[in-house]
């Protein structure tokens, strides 16, 4: 009993320490691809990139699942650990190398300051984060409340629900596969606003499935997880290649930093929120709510000129090239 009590406060440590690095990576990645590819190709990539993390999103569960049954958790967490270094040593062998930057002398809340003047000075990516802050929460009100549902109210157990998130992570995957054309297709500003749509009347089915069989519940929550898996991901390759394009590289970091620390910020706020609704009004009412909230995430980009707009803003291209006729 004490090694388990001593085990849980390790467990928690190397938790923190990994979502720590977590936000280092997201952020250090989004501000490097630029520098990997040309503008004309920052879509691409960021694509590719989402069906990297979408296959794996499908075959890590089973796979972690299969491997706990055979060897056990602690050896499965030591695979995990041994995948982040393979991480490293491919992330060695880019060979590209990007300069050191000069540092300024200025203090870190200046530094802040200039990446979050940034964001909220731009009227459209303004109204980007506000969309992706406030689905976020939305999102994080029906995620901390969902286990719940699903295994007690739902009655459809950890398998069913697995299921239901296996299948709403190949809606990711086809998301991924399918930004590039849909961008091309339809625009670029307009796939930013258009891809939240679908997902609002889909999502209605979840607390739908209240009473429902077995099989007819898992359906109907893996069909609104797969519609807004495969939104989230073609909206994120849209809105994060157009901020990437629109933003000096000097500044990219500080300004996905800052993109990153609001819209991540909503979400523990939206898990206690949903806490806090559903133990006074009950699971359903949280759901609800949810649903709620992300219906009204959607007004920011659909009230904005994103919905008339094939192409956006390309303010790195025009760094990219100003840069080119200097050394001409």
């Amino acid at each position: 009993m004490a090694a388990r009590r001593a085990a849980f406060p390790l467990l928690v440590a190397v938790a923190t320490v990994v979502g720590v690095a977590t936000v280092f990576f997201d952020v250090a990645y989004q501000s490097y691809l630029p520098s990997l590819v040309p503008p004309e190709r920052i879509s691409e990539g960021n694509a590719k990139l989402q069906i990297a993390q979408s296959v794996a999103q499908v075959a890590g569960p089973g796979l972690g699942g299969v491997l706990v049954r055979a060897f056990g958790a602690p050896l499965v967490v030591l695979l995990d650990a041994l995948a982040f270094l393979g991480s490293v040593l491919f992330l060695l062998r880019i060979r590209h190398r990007e300069p050191r930057p000069e540092p300024s002398g200025r203090r870190l809340t200046a530094e802040i300051g200039e990446g979050l003047s940034f964001v909220f000075r731009q009227p459209l990516l303004r109204r980007i984060v506000a969309t992706t802050a406030t689905a976020n929460l939305g999102m994080s009100i029906l995620t901390s409340m969902l286990v719940l549902f699903a295994i007690r109210d739902l009655r459809i157990g950890e398998t069913g629900l697995g299921l239901a998130l296996s299948v709403g992570a190949v809606g990711g995957l086809a998301g991924a596969l399918l930004a590039e054309p849909l961008m091309r297709r339809v625009g670029e500003g307009r796939v930013i606003a258009l891809v939240l749509l679908p997902p609002v009347p889909v999502s209605l089915l979840v607390p739908l499935a209240a009473g429902r069989s077995g099989a007819v519940a898992v359906a109907m929550v893996a069909v609104p997880m797969a519609v807004t898996g495969m939104a989230g991901v073609v909206y994120n390759v849209a809105q994060v290649s157009f901020r990437q394009r629109l933003c000096p590289r000097p500044l990219l970091g500080r300004m996905n930093a800052s993109v990153r620390f609001v819209v991540w910020g909503t979400m523990p706020i939206g898990g206690f929120l949903g806490a806090v609704i559903g133990g006074g009004h009950g699971v359903l009412a949280a759901l609800w709510v949810s649903i709620a909230v992300q219906a009204l995430s959607t007004l920011p980009v659909l009230l904005s000129p994103l919905v008339r707009m094939r192409e956006l803003p390309r303010g790195l291209d025009r760094h990219s090239a100003d840069s080119r006729r200097r050394t001409t």
